[in-house]
């Protein structure tokens, strides 16, 4: 199981990086980290964006 990951300036390619993983259990967890990560730093979904 992989996590892509995908950032930069909008109208430019970005940088991507992926990491591996020995299952989805493992995959979902950092999944979930990294989620956490961002919403301490002010980050929200897209969805939640637009509901505003």
């Amino acid at each position: 199981m992989s996590l892509i990951r995908n950032w930069g300036r909008i109208g430019t390619n970005g940088k991507t990086m992926m990491q591996t993983f020995d299952g989805t259990a493992k995959a979902v967890e950092a999944f979930g980290r990294l989620e956490r990560a961002k919403r301490r730093r002010g980050y929200a979904a897209v969805d939640e964006k637009l509901s505003r």
